[in-house]
């Protein structure tokens, strides 16, 4: 009963996050600045490409496609697992 509880939560916040990174556009910004930032103190030479706005479209890619996992995986457990 417990791992079923554990399990709803955890797929009910997959779910919220992933569409929170699909449809709300300041909260997937917010993760492109971050994703950014590690980008640039990791490999300073990128920022060329960053300012260039190249990186920026393939991070906007990259938080779409994670929110349509999350918000797949979420589906899953609760449909497979919990259902």
């Amino acid at each position: 009963m417990l791992s079923n509880l554990v399990a709803s939560i955890i797929a009910y916040v997959l779910i919220v996050f992933g569409l929170l990174l699909i449809f709300i556009k300041s909260f997937r910004e917010a993760l492109i600045r971050w994703q950014e930032q590690i980008a640039w103190y990791s490999y300073p030479d990128w920022r060329v490409n960053i300012e260039t706005g190249r990186w920026r479209r393939v991070y906007k890619i990259g938080a779409m496609l994670f929110g349509l996992l999350c918000v797949g995986l979420g589906l899953f457990i609760i449909l497979i697992i919990l259902g």
